[in-house]
């Protein structure tokens, strides 16, 4: 997902893993103007990884799911990750279902 503030952007990169019901095994920040292109092209070279384009409401529909769904990190940089950005998630699922500014 990417936000922006101004000229200023920010992608929060969730890995769920539906192999075990569709928890979060990784989430992660990165910062810049190219976020989307290189995620993407970071994702064909796992064959595993689905990579999509969604809208607002598919974005929040799968977060939505995903936080009910629970954690299954199994490295300890992803255990690290996840209880790092565990707020950040939910304040940006927030941001999802807020009505969009005129």
């Amino acid at each position: 997902m990417t936000f922006a503030y101004g000229d200023k952007q920010h992608a929060v990169s969730v890995l769920i893993d539906h192999g075990r019901g569709g928890k979060i095994k990784d989430a992660w920040v990165a910062k810049g103007t190219e976020l989307r292109a290189d995620t993407e092209q970071a994702a064909r070279s796992d064959p595993l990884v689905v990579f999509e384009a969604l809208d607002v409401s598919g974005a929040r529909l799968r977060l939505e799911r995903a936080i009910s769904a629970g954690e299954c990190p199994e490295q300890p940089d992803q255990v690290d990750d996840v209880v790092a950005h565990r707020a950040l998630l939910r304040a940006r699922l927030d941001l999802l279902t807020e009505p969009a500014a005129p």
